[in-house]
């Protein structure tokens, strides 16, 4: 590790995992960031020092308030800036008299206001660096640390859940649906920061941060733009030998980019250039919110694809076809199976009208035989002929009394881990998808990681595993590693 790799840890060490914070600008009017901060960071049961700051109030949530970070008494390791535009730069003065290193800037009103705001970005960009202070933002909306029961965002703290994925985002209400989504499906977001301007901690930094967090397990990217293409591509190709990165990038269209512009002040660049960038360095590209979150974890949790090859069993026949051509449209192959592998299914599904072809169609049965599809599943998963299963669609048969009101063909939870632990088994890759599933659906976390709720979920996550195993393993001559 470099001397200025240690240095930019060190520091970030403040801003993820402080021993005190201080609130500039906190308040103690309801909907205001300064209220919703400061009450968020207490009712997630932050255990360090929290500083409220303001001049016109004495006690917010029962305490003290400073009327400026001078008067603390102590040195927070940490500063969040919640004022004005143009009082910015006097507490930012302040916090470098006072010693602390790093702050957070939820002010807006700087470059992505356009020509009006830019020169205040370019003065606060000048000032931070005369000052050597780090800051994130401007015109962000902070970031959480679950693990350390940190919430500095807007966010309900009943959403922030400890899990091994971290978020970096250059938009942060793309990281609270994010989040809130995540912790319904059971993907929770361990920690996320949101970059708001980028004016000096960049996504490169927090890539090359939490590659070394041993907590974080695989990193999930939503860039509208890049200031350092050449500083992304040499952190993310180090970071992805050993953890999963999948990229999810806006403003590939016009009006996108447009937007990017007038949100952060991004510009998005050429998309075909960046994708190809992408292919060289390991990381998967997305096309949804949805896509990021079920990638990571896909990637995180299951055994690479060692091939393209899939196995899908079905319910109903319908689902079949349209599992196959998401499969089939994101470049993976539904291969019709062996006459021999065919005869072992016919073997032990008897129902008449079921298909043993691939998709395997049980036949539409009801109440679903579950140890019919564990058979037929450890059957097909345990061949030669497939290099991951898909299952749809099991969560109505296991909440049978929820979806069909019948009170006695609920399935035992157990059987449906049964059938998602045959992936550890052998070794390859096994989601379920399921439309109607429940999103806060009971479970145990494995099953709640396997299940999906929608197919191209599914395939864009086998799609990135394929890439990423044939990046690892350097099988496709067109990626180059060095």
């Amino acid at each position: 590790m470099s001397g200025k790799d240690y240095r930019l840890f060190k520091t970030l060490d403040k801003l993820t995992k402080p021993k005190g914070i201080a609130i500039v600008g906190a308040s103690e009017k309801p909907r205001s960031w300064g209220y919703m901060i400061t009450h968020n960071l207490m009712e997630a049961g932050y255990g360090g020092e929290i500083f409220p700051v303001n001049p016109k109030l004495d006690k917010l949530f029962g305490l003290d308030v400073h009327s400026n970070i001078g008067k603390i008494g102590k040195i927070p390791d940490l500063a969040l800036i919640l004022v004005p535009k143009h009082r910015v730069f006097e507490v930012l003065e302040d916090c470098s008299k006072s010693g602390i290193e790093i702050v957070v800037v939820f002010s807006s009103g700087f470059s992505e206001f356009g020509e009006e705001g830019a020169p205040y970005e370019v003065k606060l960009s000048s000032l931070v660096q005369r000052l050597n202070i780090r800051m994130v933002g401007p015109n962000c909306n902070g970031f959480y640390n679950a693990s350390m029961r940190l919430n500095a965002t807007e966010i309900k703290s009943r959403f922030i859940k400890e899990g091994p994925m971290a978020l970096i985002s250059q938009s942060g209400f793309i990281g609270r649906s994010m989040t809130i989504w995540g912790a319904r499906m059971g993907l929770n977001i361990g920690q996320f920061l949101a970059l708001g301007n980028e004016c000096d901690i960049t996504v490169n930094d927090m890539i090359k941060y939490y590659g070394q967090d041993p907590s974080v397990k695989g990193i999930g990217v939503y860039i509208e733009g890049l200031k350092d293409g050449r500083g992304f591509m040499k952190t993310a190709r180090e970071v992805a030998q050993e953890k999963v990165i999948v990229s999810l990038r806006a403003g590939k269209f016009a009006a996108g980019a447009r937007a990017a512009l007038s949100h952060t002040s991004k510009i998005a660049g050429n998309t075909g250039v960046y994708e190809g960038m992408l292919k060289q360095i390991g990381v998967p590209s997305v096309y949804t919110a949805e896509h990021l979150l079920c990638t990571t974890y896909a990637l995180i949790d299951l055994p690479l694809l060692k091939g393209g090859r899939l196995g899908i069993v079905t319910i109903g026949g319908g689902y079949g076809v349209l599992l196959s051509d998401a499969l089939s449209r994101v470049g993976l192959d539904v291969p019709e199976l062996s006459q021999h592998l065919k005869s072992e299914l016919r073997g032990i599904v008897t129902e008449t009208r079921a298909s043993v072809r691939n998709p395997i169609d049980l036949g539409a049965t009801w109440p679903v035989d579950i140890d019919l599809v564990l058979k037929v599943s450890e059957l097909i998963i345990a061949s030669d002929e497939v290099d991951g299963l898909v299952i749809h669609d099991l969560i109505d048969a296991i909440n049978g009394s929820l979806w069909a009101g019948s009170e006695d063909i609920d399935i035992p939870l157990e059987k449906l881990e049964n059938i998602c632990s045959l992936s550890e088994r052998f070794e390859k890759p096994l989601l379920i998808c399921s439309p109607i599933r429940s999103l806060e659906m009971e479970g145990s976390e494995l099953i709640r990681r396997r299940v999906f709720l929608r197919l191209e979920d599914i395939a864009v996550a086998l799609s990135s595993s394929l890439f990423r195993r044939k990046w690892k393993t350097g099988i496709d001559s067109k990626i180059i590693r060095n």
